[in-house]
């Protein structure tokens, strides 16, 4: 009997936690893609103001080129249950 309620145990706690791993894992992939396509936007912004300007222009827009880069966004995985599952 006790091997019936650890093993079904185990098996409870197993399918809780993968349906919240498989979110944080989508949610990780749409932020890094929403993150990459902001980065993307801002330096065609800057492509074309450089194709545009004058010189003083083009180097203050190649100043800016690093604004464009930012730091990943990070989720915190979700936890894990007392069984490390």
């Amino acid at each position: 009997m006790k091997s019936v309620i650890i093993t079904l145990a185990f098996t409870l706690t197993g399918c809780a936690t993968s349906n919240q791993y498989s979110q944080y894992l989508e949610q990780t992939n749409r932020l890094a893609a929403s993150q990459n396509a902001a980065e993307a936007a801002c330096l065609l912004v800057i492509a074309e103001g450089i194709k545009t300007a004058d010189a003083n222009s083009k180097a203050l827009l190649v100043t800016q080129i690093d604004k464009c880069r930012k730091d990943p966004i990070k989720l915190e995985p979700p936890r894990k249950n007392w069984l490390g599952f």
